[in-house]
């Protein structure tokens, strides 16, 4: 059993003896904080863990560094209303926070296993505390703070990969590099609080002393004002401060590299760049998956898929960008998909475009009868802005029918009375031109019905033995135009003779039929007979 040193140096104080059994814990092994998963430096690949003693790989983000430089934060003075960066140097640290759980280790409110930091732990992560400093730099300061990563020869072409000495830095700032742009012109954006940064506006910045006297390469920081001394805390006690709330991995990268971002924005074009430094490099991260891609408030993209990005990996991205972009300066937003979403803010030109168009159909009546003298179906096109030139043209079930002038952005059409009965999908499509983008109508549906028909049938006997007898068939359509086809006269279903329709008439004689009386019918049959009805006349009765 452990007991706190709290208790111990209670009874101490009081003169109390101590209760026989009860040992004091040795001042390493009490208890600094909790985590819930291991705060480590940065690793390469190949590095064995947990690493020796030392400063791990000082040119990249990792999740310890960023985690003192938000306890160093909080010990600046840093809150929701009170904004500080915090800055922490990783050739300070010397050990990791891993996750080695014991026996006796609680779990956290939500059921999450945590594992208890000793004081000796926390003493090797940082053997050697400083006081806080705090500091007020311009945004022109803290952006030279940024660059000054870049501590090596520009003649070492490992230069160009990234920060020689990567800073680790609180949650609320980010920022994107370009590492190929020469030295004091690598960053490319920066973001505090959510916001851009100005570079004439005032941000306050806590780290360790040596540091922000300008110390490991960091000069800028020498030229800060109003510094503060913490009387309160070391970094070392800032960071002993979080792990008493029980701390927490933050795999969200501050930095994310940006290479050959184009200068301008071309609409209708492609978009193409590379990213680097989307994956910490520290125990547990979690590889990136996607990104999420945006210019001003179009999104190009919400899942663009990366697969399974190591630390050392370059992304490349190439994305189609859409029509209609407001022209001018504005941000291109990438947001990286992690267990956290890393994002950068980077400032880009839309270069001007086509004219958006915009074609839109009007259908009061979607349906009408084969044949009809006075079709129905009227397409009403409008397309806008009015200035777009025509033609536009009428696209039924995907075949162009019609190309029709456009008078200030409109035209009509009408189906065609012959159509066949059916149902189409008709579409108005813009087909643009230089100055304007190609649109098009969202399908509209028309349906065109068959005609129905009427036949009748009459019988006039001879009078004369040796004459055959005529029969006549009067035919009609019920839009009034001419009928097409022939008639039948039947007996049943007996086909008996046949006669084509002429100006609506049928004639023809009647076979010679056995005596007796016949039940005779004329039957209406169409050339067009998907379009055009069927009809019978009613029954005559015949006798010879």
């Amino acid at each position: 059993m452990h007991v706190s040193r709290a208790v111990v140096g209670a009874v101490v104080a009081a003169g109390l003896p101590l209760v026989a059994g009860v040992v004091p814990p040795a001042a390493g092994d009490a208890t600094a904080g909790w985590i819930t998963g291991p705060l480590t430096r940065a690793y390469a690949e190949d590095d064995p863990v947990p690493a020796p003693p030392g400063p791990g790989d000082v040119t990249d983000e990792s999740t310890l560094g960023n985690g003192l430089a938000q306890a160093l934060r909080f010990a600046g003075g840093g809150s929701d209303s009170t904004p500080v960066v915090g800055m922490a140097v990783p050739t300070a640290l010397r050990g990791d926070l891993l996750f080695d759980r014991r026996p006796d280790d609680p779990l956290d409110d939500f059921g999450r296993p945590l594992a208890r930091v000793t004081q000796a732990e926390l003493d090797a992560v940082l053997p050697s505390p400083e006081p806080v400093w705090t500091v007020s730099l311009t945004g022109a300061q803290l952006t030279t703070v940024l660059e000054q990563q870049w501590q090596g020869d520009d003649t070492d072409p490992t230069a160009m990969d990234g920060p020689s000495v990567h800073l680790g830095l609180s949650d609320n700032i980010r920022y994107s590099y370009d590492p190929s742009r020469v030295r004091g012109d690598r960053i490319t954006s920066v973001r505090v609080n959510g916001a851009p940064l100005d570079r004439t506006t005032t941000y306050r910045v806590a780290g360790p002393a040596s540091l922000i006297q300008g110390g490991h390469g960091f000069t800028a920081l020498a030229e800060g004002a109003d510094v503060t001394v913490s009387e309160r805390f070391t970094d070392r006690s800032a960071l002993d401060m979080v792990l008493g709330w029980r701390a927490s991995p933050d795999f969200t990268e501050r930095a994310i590299g940006v290479l050959d971002l184009p200068g301008a924005v071309q609409p209708e074009g492609v978009l193409a760049f590379r990213l680097t430094g989307l994956t910490l490099p520290s125990l547990d991260a979690p590889r990136s998956t996607a990104l999420e891609v945006a210019i001003g408030g179009t999104t190009l993209t919400t899942w663009y898929p990366v697969g399974d990005v190591r630390p050392d990996d370059v992304v490349e991205v190439r994305l189609d960008v859409p029509a209609g972009l407001p022209s001018g300066p504005t941000t291109l937003a990438i947001l990286v998909w992690t267990s956290g979403a890393s994002d950068v803010h980077l400032p880009v030109t839309v270069d001007a475009g086509r004219q958006v168009t915009g074609t839109e159909v009007r259908v009061p009546v979607r349906e009408q009868v084969h044949g009809d003298l006075d079709p129905l179906v009227r397409v009403e096109v409008t397309v806008a802005p009015p200035t777009a030139p025509g033609p536009v043209e009428i696209v039924v079930d995907g075949a162009v029918v019609a190309s029709l002038p456009l008078r200030d952005g409109r035209a009509l059409w009408q189906l065609d009375p012959s159509t066949s009965a059916g149902t189409y999908e008709v579409v108005a499509r813009y087909p643009g031109g230089p100055a304007f983008t190609p649109s098009a109508s969202e399908p509209v549906r028309v349906t065109v019905r068959p005609v129905a028909t009427a036949t009748t049938l009459s019988v006039k006997r001879s009078t004369v033995s040796w004459l055959p007898s005529v029969w006549a068939s009067d035919v009609r359509l019920h839009t009034g135009a001419q009928p097409v086809g022939y008639v039948e006269l039947r007996e049943g279903t007996r086909l008996l003779t046949r006669a084509r329709v002429v100006r609506g008439l049928a004639l023809g004689t009647v076979p010679n039929l056995s005596p007796g009386a016949h039940r005779l019918t004329a039957v209406f049959v169409p050339d067009a007979r998907s379009s055009v009805l069927e009809s019978r006349s009613a029954t005559v009765t015949y006798r010879r």
